[in-house]
């Protein structure tokens, strides 16, 4: 008989994840989650119900990226986070700790790092360009899926351009 109230290693494992990713969501509040003293527990229907809203219809039905084996346009839902005529002489205004940005300033910044990927920046390079700390990427990267996806097509057409 499975025990509906589950730990930290056996919520990871349900979810086919990392327990540091349970933990992170957790303590985000993203994951429902129930305190034992200073345990985590989680109840297992709560977890399957918070996966099936996860992997609802709206995700399932996301256009699929375009990306070449040569440098080239990542497009994402009609965005173009790629753009070759992009001068990334100056870098971009590096933004305060707390501060907020636009929906059309974000995505500028995005265009900066997955540009300067594909021209083979490291990310923590590609992040300086766009004024982002590492951890402003990670959490971008970590929250925005075809942001995400976009970052890793354009690391892949990097690989596979320098090992032609």
């Amino acid at each position: 008989m499975e025990t509906p109230v589950l730990t930290v290693a056996e919520a990871a494992d349900l979810l086919k994840c990392s327990k540091s990713f349970v933990y992170r969501e957790a303590a985000a509040g993203r994951l429902p989650v129930y305190r034992l003293g200073t345990d985590l527990r989680f109840v297992r229907d709560d977890l399957l119900e918070w996966l099936r809203a996860q992997t609802g219809p709206s995700r399932l039905t996301a256009p699929p990226i375009v990306a070449t084996a040569t440098p080239g346009p990542v497009q994402v839902q009609e965005q173009q986070f790629y753009r070759p005529e992009l001068d990334q002489e100056t870098p971009l205004q590096p933004i305060g700790k707390g501060s907020r940005l636009t929906d059309r300033e974000r995505l500028e910044r995005q265009v900066w790092v997955v540009t300067a990927v594909h021209r083979g920046k490291t990310l923590a390079a590609a992040a300086d360009l766009a004024g982002l700390s590492r951890r402003a990427l990670t959490g971008w990267q970590a929250n925005d899926p075809q942001f995400s996806r976009a970052v890793q097509e354009a690391l892949t057409c990097v690989k596979a351009h320098r090992s032609d």
